[in-house]
């Protein structure tokens, strides 16, 4: 996978390893979605056009991934990968709402986690 800044993909890879077996298999899935999708956009295809059938060959490969883990992936991938702003610019409505909606839940789960440990600590 070919990203915009390597430091920060390793800090994102060893936040999906501390999550256990899932996180390793979600990490797989997405790199093995933008090794294909880098071969397609190597062989003339946008990357959209890259992404899109990427996904269709990984799931064939891989099997099925749920829409919460693909938007998720989507985040990762408009996040890190080297084609990323083409990408973005290229999102059907349906696929740029699925990025912004499940980045908004990863914006508001993180808000609600922040609230409980500061919570946690005060006293009752």
């Amino acid at each position: 996978m070919k990203v915009l800044d390597e430091t920060l993909w390793q800090e994102q890879c060893a936040e999906l390893e501390a999550d256990g077996k899932i996180g390793q298999e979600f990490r797989c899935y997405l790199e093995r979605w933008v090794d294909q999708a880098e071969e397609l956009v190597e062989a003339g295809l946008s990357p959209v056009e890259a992404v899109r059938l990427g996904m269709t060959r990984t799931e064939t490969e891989l099997g099925f991934a749920g829409l919460g883990f693909l938007g998720q992936m989507l985040v990762l991938m408009l996040t890190h990968w080297v084609h990323a702003e083409q990408l973005v610019a290229q999102l059907s409505p349906i696929e740029l709402r699925l990025a912004q909606d499940t980045l908004a839940m990863k914006v508001a789960q993180l808000q609600a986690d922040a609230a409980q440990q500061s919570t946690q600590g005060e006293p009752q």
